[in-house]
């Protein structure tokens, strides 16, 4: 990797830093493929900021230094557009989403999440989510590798979808996961990354955009049922659901139409499940090759001590961040770090990188959770869940599930890892998700 401060450097001008000159479809394949290998190896060539092609959306620069990250993270929020970068890179978040909104209306939306969202509010629900993971894993097979994914995919959906939706009959909760996997599955997921043409898609009508176009209507249709009965019978509201308090009238604040409604719903399950599901697999499937680890946590929770889970739930978010970006969209010239770069420009923030930089985290490709036990990181070079005033969501239920989980599985099972290292990352929908689906042997104790 390079050295600490080497890196590339645009003119006053404003010119792009210099990065891989693969065709941009050739970038993007390596991005899905193997992320983390990809920057590592872009990084060790170009520095902690280089510029990708990634079609049709075009140039993004990369950029892994934590003085530029803290630049980025606090700027303007009106000359660092999160929500339009998003909308670029994910349209099938849909405009309805605050995740695609900017400026007061992303302040508006995030407001009234918040209400949800809140650790104070949601420590309450650790008792059924811990219920919830001893009800799941009871199903898990034992003596033979077994891919934990799946599992944990099963639990963060059904967290997920009780605070979005609210309580839903077990059939639909089950069949509303199942549509949103197959949207995010297979090969039409490529397409959905980027807005592609019109055209390119008249000219395929079966192909992969109509696949994807298609599985996306079939997650609306359950959802805007579910809208529907909402408004129709609020009775039946769930009232801590996000859909609850969306749905309810606010002085001076508009009922959201159901398209943005629907739009809101999507993106919130869809990110505030697939990456808690990464997270927890990518923690039992590095623990089953960390005995002694796994021991120490035993001996600290009988002491009803947490501070080795915390540092090893920390460690498992800086060496398996769950998350390849956070994007913004810069609204005028903006210098990083003495980089000048023109409006217009795709600016990601790569916590897979700055996480695994040699000069900020010893020894940075091992499972180490010790060096969280001697203090924090700098701020802007552990960045799990984004930073600034556009920080995820989600980032206390993500915990709240890890701390939740972690002791249900320890209690239950041993861990026998079912290959000799850990495996890479791939992406998978907006998840690093472990390669093999995180292979692990499980045994009673």
């Amino acid at each position: 990797m390079p050295p600490p401060g080497r890196g590339n450097s645009g003119s006053a001008t404003g010119t792009l830093p210099s990065g891989p000159g693969a065709p941009g479809w050739i970038q993007t394949l390596r991005l899905h493929r193997d992320p983390v290998g990809a920057l590592q190896t872009w990084a060790a060539r170009y520095g902690y900021c280089f510029t990708l092609s990634i079609p049709p959306v075009g140039k993004v620069v990369v950029i892994a230094d934590p003085t530029a990250l803290k630049e980025l993270f606090t700027g303007d929020p009106s000359v660092f557009r999160a929500g339009e970068a998003t909308a670029r890179l994910l349209p099938f978040l849909g405009a309805g989403s605050v995740l695609c909104a900017d400026g007061e209306e992303h302040s508006r939306r995030r407001r009234r999440l918040s209400t949800v969202f809140r650790g104070e509010e949601l420590a309450g629900h650790a008792p059924w989510i811990a219920e919830l993971a001893r009800r799941e894993s009871g199903r898990w097979p034992l003596g033979r590798p077994i891919p934990l994914l799946p599992c944990m995919r099963a639990i963060s959906f059904q967290v997920i979808t009780q605070l979005v939706v609210g309580s839903l009959e077990q059939e639909r909760v089950e069949e509303l996961q199942a549509r949103l996997d197959r949207m995010l599955s297979g090969a039409s997921i490529l397409t959905s990354w980027h807005p592609w043409p019109s055209p390119l898609r008249r000219l395929a009508p079966h192909g992969p955009w109509a696949r994807f176009d298609e599985r996306l209507r079939a997650v609306d249709e359950l959802l805007l049922e579910e809208i529907q009965r909402r408004r129709t019978h609020p009775d039946h509201a769930s009232p801590g659901s996000a859909l609850s308090v969306i749905v309810q009238a606010v002085e001076g604040i508009a009922t959201p139409s159901d398209a943005d409604l629907c739009d809101e719903l999507r993106s919130l399950l869809i990110v505030g499940y697939e990456t808690t599901a990464a997270a927890l697999a990518w923690m039992t499937h590095e623990l089953a090759h960390q005995p002694q680890v796994v021991d120490r946590l035993r001996v600290e929770t009988a002491a009803g001590e947490h501070s080795l889970q915390k540092a090893v739930i920390d460690e498992i978010l800086r060496l398996h961040a769950p998350v390849i970006d956070a994007v913004r969209l810069l609204a005028e010239p903006v210098e990083l770090n003495g980089l000048v770069l023109p409006a217009g420009t795709v600016v990601m923030a790569a916590p897979p990188l700055v996480q695994r930089r040699p000069d900020l985290f010893a020894d940075p490709a091992s499972f180490r959770p010790e060096r969280f036990l001697a203090g924090r990181p700098d701020p802007y070079s552990f960045i799990p869940f984004g930073g600034g005033l556009r920080r995820c969501l989600g980032a206390s239920l993500a915990t709240l599930e890890l701390r939740t989980v972690l002791p249900v599985i320890l209690e239950r099972f041993e861990l026998r890892p079912a290959g000799a290292e850990p495996e890479r990352a791939r992406l998978l929908g907006t998840a690093l998700v472990p390669a093999e689906g995180a292979r692990v042997v499980l045994e009673a104790r």
